[in-house]
């Protein structure tokens, strides 16, 4: 501030309310500035919070199809098989690894129902903040759904080379 007991000139003054002039229309910027920076910050803040419920409602979605999705493959194709399969009567068979073929057999079911109970705990954490509890939860139904599905492969495998044939009904 200006010290005013000492005897200044008119130009001094003028001078001086100059100066403090200047340093008023500085803080008056420097304001403005810090504003703008807030809101630019608030700006970011709310496009983040966008951009996160955004991603938390594809994983919802894509937790959802991948329970429609196993939930139709486990109902539809795989009881079928069996159903209409004659397994039964080729597993009369007595031998050491007829409990491995028969745990064989069941596997790809057993990792379509860990993947569906994977997949409903993802939708489950979806109000939760712990966005990585529900990204490893879909990613660990995802693996068990991709291990199913070799499951079922190497069955159909074993089914048709391994297994002997029924005998002939008399």
């Amino acid at each position: 501030m200006v010290d005013w007991s000492k005897e200044l000139t008119a130009e001094e003054k003028a001078q001086l309310r100059r100066q403090e002039e200047r340093q008023k229309e500085q803080s008056r910027q420097d304001e403005a500035m810090r504003r703008m920076a807030e809101e630019q910050e608030i700006k970011a803040n709310q496009e983040a919070q966008a951009s996160m419920a955004e991603a938390k409602q594809r994983m919802n979605e894509t937790a959802r199809q991948q329970i429609s999705i196993i939930n139709t493959l486990m109902t539809g194709g795989y009881f079928a098989i069996i159903s209409i399969s004659s397994i039964k009567e080729s597993l009369n068979i007595v031998v050491w690894y007829k409990w491995l073929i028969i745990l064989l057999i069941i596997s790809p079911m057993l990792c379509w129902l860990s993947s569906l109970v994977y997949a409903h705990r993802a939708l489950g954490e979806m109000g939760s903040t712990g966005s990585m509890e529900r990204e490893k939860s879909l990613d660990v139904s995802l693996k068990l759904t991709f291990l199913g599905f070799v499951l079922l492969v190497l069955n159909i495998i074993v089914y048709l080379g391994f297994l002997p044939s029924p005998p002939p009904p008399t």
